[in-house]
Formats: C-alpha cells, structure tokens, sequence
C-alpha cells in the first residue's frame, strides 16, 4: 500500500502516525484514522464531529500494490 495524501485536506500521510496494532494511519493535522489495508475512514476524533457534514464526507484512500523489485528498489502497481 502507498498512499502520500489525504483527501479531505492534502495532508501527507508520511508525516502521519503509524498505528500498528489496529491496522491504521492517523492523520498529523486532524487525527482522522484510516484503515491502511482498505482505504476506510474508520476513526474521526470527538473535536471534528460537531463540524459540518463535509468534515466527514472526505473519502476513502487511494491505495496502490507497492512491489520490490529484484534490485531492492520499489515500484507502484497503479
């Protein structure tokens, strides 16, 4: 899976954190948790949930098969 950005805000994921153990990403501006094997919002912290419907409509990741090649280096299945 390769994903570089968030589609509610263009935030970069590679700056996010990496939650292991429940199989997500937290995003580093607004802490929404998407599941790293589906794409799936799964967590929007309780500080966003009085916002407006858009907050929570912003969409499932993009995910992408990254392969490592022979030589080591990686390459995206797009």
């Amino acid at each position: 899976m390769l994903v570089t950005t968030l589609a509610h805000r263009a935030a970069l994921l590679s700056k996010g954190q990496l939650k292991p153990s429940d199989n997500r990403i937290a995003c580093y501006m607004h802490g929404f948790e998407y599941n790293v094997f589906t794409g799936k919002l799964e967590s929007i912290p309780n500080k966003w949930t009085n916002q407006s419907e858009g907050w929570k409509e912003c969409g499932e990741l993009i995910l992408y098969d990254v392969i490592e090649d022979e030589d080591g280096t990686n390459s995206i299945d797009a």
